[in-house]
């Protein structure tokens, strides 16, 4: 058989609150402490690409290619383009298409390469045959291929 407990119920009761007070209160410190603490921030892995997901580049890419359609005339009432809206629309729907549906996408897409491919986008010239030129070399850095990590 179990011992008896000493004393009155009151007093066990008392016991029992100034334990679990110490323990909430022993709690709530730890909690504190660990919040206060300044811990480096996480940084990625050695070897692990920094990446970003596929959203965040079809934005990117969208404002950038309608970025350089307003610059060589291609949005207007009579072009391409009806508005800035209607280019955002189209393009944005181009580059889903090819980077949503890729499975590659999935696993994100190079910071480094969608970098390259905004910054061949912002220097691209209109029209003519460097506009061609530029044209392939765009398509062929803005694509999925160079884009969508493995």
């Amino acid at each position: 058989m179990a011992p008896e407990l000493q004393g009155s119920a009151p007093e066990a009761n008392m016991t029992i609150k100034k334990i679990f007070g110490a323990t909430a209160a022993l709690g709530i410190g730890f909690v504190l402490a660990a919040c206060g603490r300044d811990e480096p921030a996480m940084s990625p892995a050695a070897g692990v690409e920094p990446r970003v997901s596929a959203v965040e580049a079809v934005d990117a890419i969208t404002d950038a290619r309608c970025n350089y359609e307003q610059k060589c005339g291609n949005i207007a009432a009579s072009e391409e383009f009806q508005s800035r809206d209607h280019c955002l629309q189209v393009i944005r729907a181009d580059m889903n298409q090819e980077l949503g549906e890729d499975e590659d996408c999935r696993n994100g897409v190079s910071q480094r390469n969608l970098q390259e491919c905004l910054s061949e986008l912002a220097s691209k010239d209109c029209g003519g045959l460097s506009g061609v030129i530029d044209s392939m070399d765009t398509y062929m850095s803005c694509g999925s291929n160079s884009l969508c990590m493995d």
